[in-house]
């Protein structure tokens, strides 16, 4: 026992180690956009600001359900389970991959632009188009940021978030010093900056073109993939529908201006989320050695013991935040808004029930299990459409924020129930990627 709990002790601090590096990584880029949100949401108009936030959540539906979850999510696993000792020919395949997912993805939101162009909703059109020019450099930075990560690397993506926050910055204040501040003129900023930024990181790891007629192709490549990403998209797919359906929904009932209002409270959670994601991208390599190598008696206590962690971590900021909600309104906003204390502290609970639903999706993911984590983000998109639509329609702003919660609650609840049944036998071990029946 004093052996086992030795081992588990160094996994964790080598979690915590290179975790703190990825939180910090993440900490850079989540600020870099956070700034250009703050700063949308400060000079523009309400409704401008409502704007930018409705056209980039669909492009982060699109982001998460089709890119990301083909390309990009993925990687955290197979780099170390299928291809460690061929990375570079991988990666090599994976921007391939990128060129062309990313393509696709970029005609849509054009085709959505042009649409939207024709039924007369010019400033939603120019942002989608905007975003059908940026979103391929964005994408490309999720890319080569997962990529390090999955090597357990994430130093290199720290020095990118460096440069990343520098242009970003340079970018906004030239922006508002010429009055060219604009949703669509940030969204170009924000994907110069993301390739600016990609290319060294590409760069390091230094892909290679695959060998003809080898097992490692584009097109083996994204097979593999899909067999694994088919149950991630259709996980991201739920999980936007739980965070991100009510900047959509709200307008239809309340106008715009609404989002716009959920949208700022919710980013004072941004740094505790953006920490929370950056440090999923280091467990799922962990959970995926610790399932091969240990039982599942271990991989309970592992996974338990990362539980605790983000417990207290959400909990600190979760009494931060109501304490000092107002002056940081004051500050960031310059009296544009007024903080909401009730919903705040609603909302402030996201990042413990969050927390706990992704460490559990990525110890699912890591040991072969994605389709349970998939069936668990169901039963959140479920309480999002249902119970959360009609608190929405009877509270308005308020009720957007009771359903935030109770859909992560469910997700929560649910993840927990499926990975107890996951490692309750004894013979639990990282299972292949399941198939698509």
């Amino acid at each position: 026992m004093g052996e086992e709990t030795r081992h588990q002790a160094v996994r964790l601090r080598e979690v915590i180690s290179k975790g703190s590096v990825a939180v910090v990584e993440e900490g850079l880029f989540a600020g870099s956009n956070f700034l250009i949100g703050v700063l949308l949401a400060r000079w523009l108009q309400p409704v401008d600001y409502g704007t930018f936030t409705a056209a980039y959540s669909l492009f982060l539906l699109l982001g998460t359900a089709f890119y990301s979850a083909i390309c990009v999510q993925p990687v955290l696993v197979l780099a170390r389970r299928e291809h460690a000792s061929r990375f570079r020919q991988y990666f090599g395949c994976l921007l391939w991959m990128h060129v062309g997912v990313a393509s696709i993805m970029s005609i849509a939101i054009a085709a959505i632009a042009a649409f939207l162009w024709f039924l007369g909703s010019i400033g939603l059109a120019k942002t989608f188009l905007a975003l059908s020019l940026a979103g391929p450099f964005i994408t490309l930075l999720w890319l080569a940021r997962r990529a390090h990560y999955a090597l357990l690397k994430p130093y290199w993506p720290l020095c990118a978030g460096v440069l990343y926050l520098v242009l970003l910055v340079l970018g906004c204040y030239a922006l508002a010093r010429t009055n060219w501040l604009s949703p669509q003129s940030a969204l170009i900023v924000i994907g110069a900056a993301s390739l600016a930024s990609s290319v060294p990181l590409i760069a390091l790891i230094g892909p290679r073109r695959w060998v003809r007629g080898s097992d490692l192709t584009p097109r083996t490549t994204l097979i593999q993939h899909w067999r694994y990403g088919k149950w991630s998209a259709l996980t991201s797919s739920m999980r936007w529908s739980s965070n991100y359906a009510y900047y959509l929904l709200l307008p239809l009932y309340l106008g715009l201006e609404a989002g716009a209002v959920l949208r700022v409270h919710i980013n004072l959670l941004l740094p505790i989320l953006h920490a929370n994601s950056a440090v999923y991208g280091i467990l799922i390599p962990q959970f995926a050695k610790v399932a091969n190598l240990e039982s599942s008696r271990e991989f309970r206590r592992f996974t338990c013991a990362v539980l605790a962690l983000y417990g207290v971590g959400a909990l600190m900021f979760w009494g931060l935040l109501i304490v000092f909600a107002q002056p940081i309104f004051d500050l960031l906003y310059g009296g544009q808004y007024h903080a909401d204390i009730r919903l705040l502290a609603l909302l402030g609970l996201l990042p413990l029930s969050g927390g706990i639903a992704g460490v559990l999706e990525s110890a699912l993911f890591a040991s072969g299990r994605p389709k349970l984590a998939t069936m668990s983000y169901a039963t959140s998109a479920l309480m999002t459409l249902t119970v959360g639509w009609g608190l929405l329609v009877t509270n308005g702003v308020m009720g957007a924020g009771m359903g935030l919660l109770v859909a992560s609650v469910a997700a929560a609840a649910a993840m927990a129930w499926s990975f107890i049944r996951a490692t309750r036998h004894e013979d639990f071990a990282a299972r292949p990627i399941q198939p698509l029946d």
